[in-house]
């Protein structure tokens, strides 16, 4: 996925002055350089300007990686030159929660939790809840401070420890899946049927700059939508776009979607 220099927000133009920087001290020092933990997009970002930095023999690699496979949140890894990039560098801790199976706690409850600790969000990676357990990915000094201070999420009492390494760490996606057919692979089409709503007013999404293909925005309704595409969009959620190649009798295109729920 290309994003060009145009495309960056204020923000993601300061991210990539900096992954400039981290490759030149990298350089320098010859010790591997990490960021903090970037957003799927930042992550995007992050590999076409380090993509375009480390393109030779004599320059260093990079990793991204975010504590477990899978992992949304990640942490960008800058690796010297005729180094080997290794993951057990990164500076990522899992810490493990236990509780009642009977208590239900959220995502939104744990990272509200982490932050009332003056913990920051960019130290904070994926927060993997399941019955009676949850996981957080976090910087390693943030995971030593909430290690030692969580004993109640919410008012629910919690044991907090450092995760083992025999804790193996999944994160399940849950999809409601619906299957359609479209007139053609455009984006206001596939946005249309994603969503349950006119061309038109996919139109006016689209060109409002509410969609983004790949953590992409595509303000243009003609953009091709591809198997394996990942659609976000403003006030209604993501969906996994599937193509099969089919037709109908009619000359029409198949496609299942998966919203994430």
């Amino acid at each position: 996925m290309s994003i060009s220099e145009a495309e960056l927000n204020r923000d993601e133009k300061i991210l990539a002055a900096h992954l400039s920087d981290m490759v030149e001290d990298c350089c320098k020092s010859f010790r591997p350089c990490f960021t903090f933990f970037l957003t799927e997009r930042e992550c995007v970002v992050a590999e076409n300007v380090l993509g375009r930095l480390c393109g030779s023999e004599d320059t260093p690699c990079f990793l991204a990686y975010g504590g477990y496979e899978g992992a949304q949140r990640r942490v960008m890894g800058i690796f010297p030159p005729y180094g080997e990039a290794d993951f057990s560098l990164f500076p990522i801790t899992a810490v493990k929660f236990t509780y009642r199976r009977e208590d239900k706690l959220s995502h939104r409850d744990f990272l509200g939790c982490l932050m009332n600790l003056q913990i920051e969000r960019r130290l904070i990676g994926d927060i993997i809840c399941d019955e009676g357990k949850a996981f957080a990915l976090m910087n390693d000094n943030a995971a030593e401070l909430a290690a030692s201070s969580v004993t109640k999420v919410g008012r629910v009492g919690v044991k907090t420890a450092i995760a083992d390494k025999s804790d193996l760490i999944v994160h399940h996606d849950f999809f409601k899946e619906t299957s359609a057919s479209v007139a053609s692979m455009r984006l206001d089409c596939i946005l249309a049927s994603a969503v349950n709503i006119s061309r038109e007013k996919a139109a006016i999404l689209i060109r409002s700059g509410g969609v983004s293909v790949n953590h992409i925005q595509r303000e243009s309704v003609s953009h091709t939508v591809n198997d394996g595409d990942l659609l976000s969009v403003k006030g209604f959620g993501r969906f996994l776009i599937s193509a099969d190649g089919g037709e109908t009798r009619k000359g029409r295109l198949h496609i299942t979607v998966k919203k994430y729920l």
